[in-house]
């Protein structure tokens, strides 16, 4: 039987307090950043953000946001023309087993999947890609108008509320004239699909212990969220637009912090946005 949202938070949040490494929360399957050493699942990410960006500039610099478990990108931008690809994620998560990177190649029919890689570092090297692990402070030591296509999957609402428009500001001045940013967001509560998260006020939200429970999110509203991107001086398109069946959550739980939230933004489970 499937916990309640309120039991898998209160797990995570005593799980956490032990300080065991997340390596070892990953392998017993308790604790996720996405599903990128998954080969299938990370061609069907890789392709749809890839699809957004309609004429890729010979040898482009892909940079992707919030990589996860593993560090597939490398090799798929590699495969679609990227001359570079800069991987940024706020820790070290992804898989250190060459293994997993073999298998990648593996799935995807690589003529270079006989000869493995003997390390992550030597798969990187192998496909021009770099690792960097410190999230906001990493982007901030990018150059300017280095990337031609930037995407993220389900990463943004991750990010630190008091982090967001300075990541979103980076993103911008990283971004080159002509390229494209691509980005799925998914504003359900990440517990259970619904909207739970609204039941709390950032006194107890924004604690450092709940926001490295593996279950946060900035609960900045979709409507908000455009108007940013806009602030930081991309121009926005919404791709695509996903939705709850119904209400997720009664107005008479949200914590009064959201009673101004719209029926609209309550609706609304996640959308993908280019930004140009």
């Amino acid at each position: 039987m499937a916990l309640p949202w309120w039991a898998k938070m209160g797990a995570k949040l005593l799980l956490t307090r032990l300080n065991i490494p997340y390596g070892f929360w990953r392998r017993m399957g308790l604790f996720r950043h996405g599903a990128m050493d998954d080969p299938v699942h990370a061609q069907q990410v890789f392709a749809t953000h890839f699809a957004a960006y309609e004429s890729p500039a010979p040898d482009f610099t892909c940079l992707e946001l919030g990589c996860g478990d593993a560090l597939s990108t490398a090799l798929l931008a590699r495969r679609a023309g990227a001359g570079r690809t800069i991987l940024v994620d706020a820790g070290d998560f992804a898989a250190t087993d060459a293994d997993t990177y073999a298998a990648l190649a593996a799935a995807l029919g690589d003529a270079k999947a006989h000869t493995p890689p003997a390390s992550r570092d030597d798969y990187l090297r192998a496909n021009a890609a770099v690792y960097l692990t410190e999230g906001l402070a990493s982007l901030r030591e990018l150059p300017d108008k280095c990337a031609d296509f930037v995407f993220s999957n389900a990463v943004l609402e991750h990010i630190r509320r008091d982090e967001f428009t300075d990541t979103m500001r980076e993103l911008r001045r990283i971004q080159r004239p002509g390229g494209v940013g691509s980005h799925q967001v998914d504003f359900r509560d990440h517990l259970g699909g619904g909207r739970n998260n609204l039941r709390f006020g950032d006194a107890f939200w924004e604690r450092p212990g709940v926001a490295t429970a593996g279950f946060y999110t900035n609960r900045i509203a979709p409507s908000e969220m455009l108007k940013l991107f806009d602030a930081c001086g991309f121009a926005v398109t919404v791709r695509s637009t996903s939705h709850h069946d119904g209400p997720p959550l009664p107005r008479r739980a949200l914590h009064p912090q959201f009673e101004h939230v719209s029926d609209d933004d309550l609706r609304i489970a996640g959308y993908h946005v280019v930004l140009r």
